[in-house]
């Protein structure tokens, strides 16, 4: 998960004329324990996208993501989801198609 986000974070880095952003949202209970890893995270990465946790649930019913997977990527233009891609193991190809989808969306601008 850590290599994804961090080649998110440069793709961001790498887009900003395409007005590319990215927030990571995780799920679950919101820990201390949890926002620590977060900002653990986020320090030793040098992350400049957002790390947050959504505790009340509300992420997952309103984009209607799959329970049954760890990792949902979604990739969106104009508040329209435009790729969904759903992971229980990321592979290197994996996120090499996360981020080609992403950079054909960024393309389209």
């Amino acid at each position: 998960m850590t290599g994804l986000v961090k080649k998110v974070n440069g793709f961001v880095n790498e887009n900003k004329k395409s007005s590319a952003t990215a927030v990571v949202v995780f799920l679950g209970k919101e820990t201390d324990a949890l926002k620590a890893k977060l900002k653990k995270l986020s320090k030793d990465e040098k992350l400049d996208i957002p790390l947050t946790i959504n505790a009340d649930g509300t992420t997952a019913e309103k984009f209607k993501l799959n329970d049954k997977v760890n990792v949902t990527v979604l990739i969106y233009r104009n508040k329209k989801v435009t790729a969904n891609f759903a992971f229980n193991g990321i592979k290197e190809k994996d996120i090499e198609a996360v981020l080609a989808s992403a950079k054909e969306t960024a393309a389209s601008s």
